[in-house]
């Protein structure tokens, strides 16, 4: 047997260090990253599928709790549901005492909060009366049995009468019959009642007579004699007799020392006598100009030496 030849054993092992590298990164995602992309793609459809199954659920207890309160509305339409609240609003106002002609009607159609849900119908109500029946009238309208809600109530005085002015706006949605037909039982609605323990919660209102000036409240009544009248009270014991005042014995007065006299002042010197005042400026000795020195003396004194000229004021 032969001795094997390195070189061939290094280039048999390089080729197969190649070939792994090249299985391993090419060979192997080619085959294996498209199965895990759909296996990815498969879980986000299950997740998918399970929020719309979710969905569903919910949208279809939702239908349901829109077609049950479609029971509670009005009407399915606008036309019927304004004609219909309308007079139902007119009932409460004659259920509370107040007079129909004494209030105004108006209807209005509010903004809607979804595009394609339930529609709003409104009225706007105007009238005045009693603080008490517009109480009532505020309590039938707040416990009704419908599908509604009060909105902007004011209440304001009217000059010269014990009544008040009211107004308020009141809503209801129209769901209709797109959520589907009701199929269970409803419970028949409950209408309020004046009589009822309920109404006692609105009695502040009248109570506190927000409206009416101040009036002082008078003393309560005494309570009502007993029968047979009062019986006539004991007579008064005599008082005591009054004990001569003690007189203390008398005490020396209390030893004062005697007054303290004040410091002597210090001697404060005599102020010096004032300066004899200054004499007045001497008058200037020449009237005239002076440069250098005044003698010429940077232009050789004129030539004085030798006759030429003389020095004035400085100048030659």
């Amino acid at each position: 047997m032969g001795k094997p030849n390195l070189k061939n054993m290094l280039l048999v092992i390089i080729g197969l260090m190649a070939s792994l590298i090249f299985i391993t990164k090419a060979i192997v995602p080619w085959m294996v990253n498209p199965v895990k992309e759909w296996e990815r793609k498969a879980t986000d459809r299950k997740n998918k599928i399970n929020s719309l199954q979710k969905t569903q659920k919910t949208a279809d207890l939702y239908r349901k709790r829109l077609a049950k309160l479609n029971t509670q509305g009005f009407a399915s339409s606008q036309a019927e549901a304004s004609a219909s609240m309308g007079e139902h609003i007119t009932g409460l106002i004659r259920q509370s005492g107040l007079s129909e002609t004494a209030f105004s009607r108006r209807p209005f159609e509010p903004r809607a909060i979804v595009k394609n849900g339930p529609k709003p119908v409104g009225y706007t109500v105007n009238g005045q009366g009693s603080l008490k029946k517009v109480t009532d009238l505020i309590y039938l309208l707040q416990n009704d049995p419908h599908i509604h809600r009060v909105e902007n109530i004011s209440l304001s005085p009217l000059s010269g009468s014990t009544d008040v002015r009211v107004n308020f706006q009141f809503l209801s949605l129209v769901i209709g019959t797109q959520y589907g037909k009701f199929t269970g039982t409803n419970a028949p609605p409950v209408l309020p009642a004046l009589d009822s323990k309920d109404r006692s919660l609105y009695d502040g209102i009248t109570k506190r007579a927000l409206f009416l000036p101040y009036q002082k409240q008078p003393p309560p009544p005494l309570p009502p004699a007993p029968p047979g009248g009062y019986s006539p009270p004991p007579p008064l014991c005599p008082p005591p007799p009054l004990a001569p005042p003690v007189v203390p014995p008398s005490l020396p007065p209390p030893f004062s020392p005697p007054p303290l006299l004040p410091p002597p002042s210090p001697k404060i010197p005599p102020a010096p006598p004032p300066l004899p005042p200054m004499p007045p400026p001497a008058p200037p000795n020449q009237c005239f100009p002076r440069y250098g020195a005044g003698d010429c003396s940077e232009f050789d004194h004129c030539g004085s030496r030798d006759g030429r000229g003389q020095c004035v004021g400085g100048l030659c």
